[in-house]
């Protein structure tokens, strides 16, 4: 990830460190912002996430499955990149001006697209084996700066999403969540995002764009009520299974003339949750 000289000393991780410093600290970030670096910092995540489509097809193995691998200085090196380029974005995406500094080129609709991309492919992908664990702990690092710059920003960005129509790339997510490979609680942290997207829309800056119209064009409510359906199954199929295991060990267990109460009472809240 970044080239060692013969002294160990490794001038891009050094130099993403320096600026991972720089914006912890309270300093006017605006200058940082006009330097670009967000830009840059985006493309280098997706660069990490892997979405040119190479090395998918062939099985990883994940330094999480196995510790030894981090005996090599690769998957360190790699790691301390991808801890400073993710600390880097959150610093910088907590400021009110950092979405607007993202709209001149594709680097926000990039953003947009990593998060959805991470709903459509990345958990079927990870458990055929063709990602590692960390690839989707990248993922929710990406919603989460995205959240960070919809939080932060006056509305001006709107006319920008709009225009690339990314609230039908953030639905696409919704729409192809499939319960037997998808993780729901990503995809409801899309949800999430739409919501945010929404109340953008109310703020000084948005004018008279309304991200409701674009939810409702692009199919938007039929989505969401159909991935909550499938939210809601989940959410019960699992506690019911539960609550029969419950009530099979309670039967098994209870003895004449002992106090069963706790026992039926747990039982009795399972089922209903």
């Amino acid at each position: 990830m970044s080239l060692c000289l013969q002294d160990g000393i490794q001038p891009g991780s050094n130099l993403l460190q320096g600026v991972e410093f720089l914006v912890s600290g309270p300093i006017d970030k605006q200058s940082i912002l006009d330097s670009g670096i967000l830009c840059c910092l985006i493309y280098i995540l997706n660069a990490l996430l892997g979405h040119n489509g190479r090395n998918t097809r062939q099985k990883v193995t994940s330094i999480e499955e196995e510790p030894e691998a981090m005996d090599s200085p690769g998957p360190y090196r790699r790691l301390v990149v991808e801890g400073s380029v993710v600390h880097i974005m959150k610093a910088l995406a907590s400021h009110p001006a950092t979405a607007q500094s993202l709209i001149e080129d594709k680097s926000l609709q990039l953003l947009f697209e990593m998060v959805a991309n991470g709903s459509l492919i990345l958990f079927s992908r990870y458990k055929e084996g063709l990602v590692p664990l960390h690839s989707i702990q990248l993922h929710r690092h990406a919603m989460q700066i995205l959240g960070l710059l919809m939080a932060n920003d006056n509305g001006s960005t709107t006319k920008y999403i709009r225009r690339h129509q990314l609230i039908k790339v953030l639905l696409i997510g919704v729409r192809d969540f499939k319960p037997e490979i998808g993780d729901p609680a990503y995809t409801m942290g899309i949800v999430d995002l739409l919501l945010e997207c929404i109340e953008l829309s109310y703020r000084p800056e948005a004018g008279d764009i309304r991200m409701r119209e674009d939810v409702r064009n692009a199919h938007g409510y039929q989505y969401l009520v159909q991935f909550s359906i499938n939210y809601v199954v989940i959410l019960h199929f699992i506690p019911s299974l539960l609550a029969a295991f419950v009530v099979e060990v309670d039967v098994k267990v209870e003895e004449p003339g002992k106090d069963n109460v706790h026992n039926n009472t747990f039982c009795t809240l399972m089922f209903q949750m």
